[in-house]
């Protein structure tokens, strides 16, 4: 028996007029893990949901059809929500989002307590889930104190606290350095050798191909592919449902040398000279000695590790934090700067995403365009998706650049969660600023990014 059955599966959001997903039949066996592919907004993420429970408890609408989870004959829509997420283990694409603690020991046992879990029970399965997700010197740090990787792996732990039957995970290598990568890989593949099932959606998946069993690829909220991983190797399947062909790039250590096309003997746009910062004076040096030149129409890449500071150079750059110690200093200080932040929704405050973009009306338009997102223009910005926020937090960062030579971009996780199509979009327009003369420099963890830019390497470590 089918350890998740799908039978002509339907939604419709309660504000949508059209369905989220269609006629969805997927078997699922024990053990078994499941690859969700396809583009942006294919309804992966609302699959998901349904799976766990929160569609319709939590996003409310319209669900059709037949869903059978375990051995449990009830329907799984008359199961208690309480008693769906013991069966089923969730990770959101943003894991901040689903948590309730202050501490990483504490969210970690918080599902345990709840149930009321043996302490001492709960004190072995804490030190199993530090250990297996490398989290053991964080496990006293605030939460709010983690990057985004790390915070990635604490949500993971939390959602298998319970050890639950199935585990389905929404883009969970979006921010993770290479090395957490390796490290979610492993204990996924513990998890698989108990028996678990794993169910997830991704864009970035060459890490987890071994993993995979069963490869379901949605468009438009159907499916349109079910069956081998190895049609990932087909580049024309790919491209016609805006998968990610996947490839390969070996980072070197240190900085990469410079194209000197991109200098021509001029000044820099700005240098680093010994920069360091901490969080609070009795705080360890988060960055310290830092030397750098960075010029007009180069991209730069910022890599490292989870936590390592990468996030907070950009915040460097930009002015939201003062150095420690060293000096940035920007050869012309009235230079035009724009930060697009790793989480979106930090940073939107108009009333509609035309607005949001920029105040002139032309700027309005091309970016709508160029950012595909003429759809959703008169939308609130915070009623959008997380592809979609963070289209338009793009959109208006380039638009505040336009045509203003020696300007500074600043990305931080700019591909986090993008398709294949949409790669290409922003590869393109990072291109087309360069050779206006701007500079563009990322955090990222991104490999095809990496590649199709050509960046430099800047690794922190």
């Amino acid at each position: 028996m089918a350890h998740i059955k799908l039978r002509d599966v339907g939604f419709r959001f309660g504000s949508r007029t059209i369905n989220s997903l269609d006629s969805i039949s997927l078997d699922v066996q024990h053990g078994e893990c499941v690859l969700l592919a396809g583009r942006s907004g294919s309804g992966k993420s609302t699959l998901l949901h349904v799976l766990s429970g929160l569609v319709p408890e939590y996003y409310q609408g319209d669900l059709q059809g037949c869903i059978r989870i375990g051995k449990d004959e009830q329907r799984w829509r008359d199961v208690p929500l309480w008693k769906k997420s013991i069966s089923v283990g969730t990770v959101f694409q943003e894991p901040r989002h689903q948590f309730f603690s202050a501490r990483v020991e504490q969210e970690l046992l918080l599902s345990r307590v709840r149930h009321k879990h043996e302490h001492e029970e709960s004190e072995r399965q804490l030190n199993v889930l530090l250990n297996n997700l490398g989290l053991q010197k964080m496990r006293h740090r605030l939460l709010d104190t983690l990057s985004s990787g790390e915070q990635q792996r604490v949500a993971i732990g939390t959602a298998m606290s319970l050890a639950p039957k199935i585990l389905v995970l929404d883009e969970p290598s979006a921010n993770l350095s290479a090395d957490g990568i390796v490290i979610l890989l492993q204990f996924l593949q513990k998890e698989k050798a108990k028996g678990t099932t794993i169910v997830i959606a991704e864009h970035r998946f060459s890490w987890m191909r071994e993993l995979v069993d069963q490869l379901v690829v949605l468009d438009k909220g159907s499916i349109v592919y079910k069956g081998n991983k190895d049609k990932l190797d087909d580049l024309v399947f790919c491209e016609e449902f805006g998968l990610r062909f996947q490839v390969s790039v070996k980072l070197e250590e240190g900085v990469n040398s410079k194209k000197s096309s991109c200098r021509n003997g001029s000044a820099p746009v700005f240098t680093l000279d010994q920069v360091g910062f901490r969080y609070g004076k009795k705080q360890d040096w988060l960055l310290r000695h830092l030397d750098g030149k960075f010029y007009s129409g180069e991209v730069v890449a910022i890599t490292g590790k989870n936590g390592c500071g990468k996030t907070t150079l950009l915040s460097l750059l930009f002015g939201l934090h003062k150095s420690g110690e060293g000096m940035i200093t920007f050869t012309n200080p009235e230079s035009v700067k724009a930060l697009a932040l790793q989480h979106p929704d930090l940073q939107l405050f108009a009333s509609t995403v035309v607005e949001e973009i920029s105040a002139d009306k032309g700027a309005q338009e091309e970016w709508l365009t160029r950012f595909n997102l003429e759809q959703v223009r008169d939308c609130h910005p915070l009623t959008l998706s997380g592809g979609e926020m963070q289209r338009l937090v793009l959109a208006a960062a380039f638009a505040r650049l336009r045509e203003s030579f020696e300007s500074t971009l600043l990305l931080d996780e700019p591909t986090s969660g993008m398709d294949g199509h949409q790669l290409e979009c922003l590869v393109s327009e990072i291109k087309k600023l360069c050779e206006q003369g701007a500079t563009v420099v990322m955090a990222t963890h991104d490999p095809d990014l990496l590649q199709a830019t050509g960046a430099a390497i800047l690794e922190i470590g």
